[in-house]
């Protein structure tokens, strides 16, 4: 009997790196995703620009880095493909000599690149895991079902434990513990275009401490990056007034104000306001991933960013080590 493919919940950066190890271990897979389009906060944006010239802005994850030989492998991969390449050794007087990465055409190209080479079905919400004959079922909320002897799921844990509440699946206590302990940040995210140059200083971005400025975490001119057409700046909010601005009526103009010294005497010719409900862990796991086996064969494994780390390279570990956990 054939094996069914494995079932990886999520398009995110560590759903699509697992659903690509497990082609290359031979093993099927089918990815499935709440949203339009691959990427989670693999995200870019087009916004009005200037004539015909289009404003592209990263308003997820802005760059990143590399520590460990194994993204060191994927990212290799990344580059040969021409879709990344290093932007910068690191923001403010001099860097740190660390090479700051980015997407030639915006952070959500790395998720189309890795999507094209698995099963991937984009607007379909899952509402539940359950257990049925010996499988695992996912059922989405318009009543189509899949069925595999093993899921991923790598949308943020309190979301994937919502699923399997839904499907009355009951986990042991202390992995209910374990994963019950992860928390996230929020971060609101400020888009805008201009009809001249930004004022951020090279190499086009600013990493602020709260000590710096009581508002922004990030300041990135996607224009000096060299990702967009026009001027156009990405704001990211910190913690605690993202949380606390959430849904303030008057959020947008706030940050809009505030953010005047990076957007000089310039027009504003556009903005957006984007919403990160689970931005990053505050409180991760020390694991790459929690995988869990069941007496009928049936094999459950948690990835994402909550468990290597919070950034890009340990979604893509986790992705990796979720895949390593089923093929032993």
């Amino acid at each position: 009997m054939e094996t069914p493919a494995v079932i990886v919940i999520g398009a995110g950066l560590a759903g699509l790196v697992a659903a690509n190890a497990l082609a290359d271990q031979g093993r099927a897979a089918v990815v499935v995703d709440k949203a339009r389009a691959p990427g989670g906060r693999l995200a870019t944006r087009r916004l009005v620009g200037l004539g015909e010239r289009t404003a592209r802005l990263d308003h997820g994850a802005q760059f990143f880095t590399v520590r460990s030989p194994d993204f060191a492998e994927v990212v290799h991969g990344w580059r040969r493909a021409g879709l990344v390449r290093e932007w910068c050794l690191g923001f403010g007087a001099g860097g740190d000599g660390h090479p700051r990465y980015c997407a030639e055409a915006g952070m959500n190209t790395v998720a189309k690149f890795l999507a094209a080479s698995v099963d991937l079905t984009c607007d379909a919400t899952v509402h539940s895991v359950s257990r049925h004959n010996g499988l695992l079922r996912v059922t989405m909320t318009n009543g189509d079902t899949l069925v595999s002897d093993s899921v991923i799921l790598t949308p943020p844990v309190p979301q994937s434990l919502a699923l399997l509440e839904n499907g009355e699946l009951v986990l042991p206590a202390g992995v209910v513990d374990e994963l019950g302990a992860i928390s996230y940040a929020r971060c609101l995210a400020l888009l805008v275009t201009l009809d001249g140059p930004s004022s951020v200083p090279d190499p086009g971005g600013v990493q602020l401490g709260v000590d710096d400025h009581p508002l922004f975490s990030f300041v990135g001119d996607n224009e000096m990056k060299g990702i967009s057409d026009v001027p156009a700046v990405t704001f990211h909010v910190h913690d605690e007034p993202s949380q606390r601005m959430w849904d303030a009526p008057d959020t947008e103009a706030l940050l809009l104000a505030a953010a005047r010294p990076w957007l000089g005497e310039r027009t504003v010719v556009a903005s957006e306001l984007k919403k990160w409900r689970y931005a990053r862990p505050l409180v991760a796991s020390t694991a790459t991933h929690v995988g869990l086996e069941s007496g009928d064969g049936t094999r459950l494994v948690f990835a994402g960013d909550a468990f290597a780390g919070a950034k890009m390279e340990g979604a893509a570990l986790s992705g990796l080590a979720a895949a390593e956990y089923l093929a032993g």
